[in-house]
């Protein structure tokens, strides 16, 4: 296949960041999925080794970036298209445990995961991911699994509408640091099926999160049809680029 056949994007690493790069090209080999970056292949040269990924326009950081909010309709597209990416991986046992605006890639029709570096096909207890974004039993080093990247998943949506974290970092000192009692409140703004959601996924226990699935069954996403997320789409990329 010809560089012209294919969009591609470049990214480099030091040698000895060997361990993360093997982990994240294996990820990658295994996943196949529309609303995942593909992996294209990698090669090496004295100093760094390449992973070669499919190449999106944009980011939602940028998108969000360009015009601090989306509605709940725009969220819910983005939403959806991350939670039909999760629902995969969870189904395959990988966690991604990196979920955040930066990672969710958007181009024309598409919309797509990326960043496989600190994924997992275990549960575990070591502290990764990016502060703001990750769950509580993985902020303090407790068996997480896949209920994390719900998690994550949850505070993008949060931010998506209201253009700011749902937790402040004097909050979450308090109510997961020094203890364990988060509690999400969503704003009176939001519509009923958008705040069970959210109500559920930024539980502070792991259990009592929806799952992917449960997610795209919710009322909040369940009425999404497949053309109307195109349409949302575009409208998305025309009026916050």
């Amino acid at each position: 296949m010809g560089m012209s056949q294919f969009e591609e994007l470049i990214r480099s690493h030091a040698l000895n960041q060997i361990f993360m790069n093997d982990r994240e090209i294996k990820n990658h080999r295994i996943i196949r999925h529309k609303h995942i970056v593909q992996f294209y292949g990698t090669f090496q040269d004295e100093f760094k080794i390449y992973i070669v990924l499919e190449r999106l326009s944009q980011t939602l950081r940028q998108v969000m970036e360009t015009n601090g909010s989306l509605d709940e309709v725009s969220s819910g597209v983005v939403v959806k298209a991350v939670c039909k990416g999760l629902q995969y991986l969870h189904r395959m046992s990988v966690i991604h445990r990196d979920l955040k605006p930066e990672n969710i890639l958007m181009s024309n029709e598409r919309i797509k995961i990326g960043d496989f570096g600190l994924a997992t096909t275990e549960t575990g207890e070591t502290w990764c991911g990016t502060p703001g974004y990750i769950a509580p039993e993985l902020f303090r080093k407790e068996t997480h699994g896949t209920p994390a990247d719900m998690f994550s998943l949850g505070i993008m949506a949060h931010e998506m509408i209201q253009s700011r974290l749902p937790f402040t970092e004097e909050y979450w000192r308090k109510n997961v640091i020094r203890a364990n009692t988060l509690k999400y409140v969503p704003p009176a703004t939001f519509s009923q099926p958008f705040s069970t959601v959210m109500i559920s996924l930024l539980n502070k226990t792991p259990s009592k999160r929806m799952t992917a699935d449960e997610v795209l069954r919710s009322d909040w996403l369940f009425d999404l049809k497949v053309n109307y997320e195109r349409d949302q789409i575009e409208r998305i990329r025309r009026e916050h680029l």
